[in-house]
């Protein structure tokens, strides 16, 4: 949390940020709250994508969510 907040606080960064959390529940997820305000408040520059059930990151998730590099 500490490093996304510094890059999204950094206005002079363009950085564009994406984060996958996987959790069992959404009980289990550390900072739900201010990582989805983060999110809002920065929408062109952090998106997170917060998945319960299996608590894993698979490729296809990856696929989903994630632009391929350019």
């Amino acid at each position: 949390l500490s490093v996304i907040m510094t890059a999204l606080g950094n206005t002079h960064d363009k950085t564009k940020l994406s984060l996958i959390y996987a959790s069992s529940s959404e009980r289990d997820i550390i900072f739900r709250d201010e990582l989805l305000q983060l999110s809002h408040k920065f929408p062109d520059r952090f998106t997170v994508h917060l998945t319960n059930g299996s608590g894993r990151i698979t490729r296809a998730l990856l696929r989903e969510h994630l632009k391929p590099p350019s």
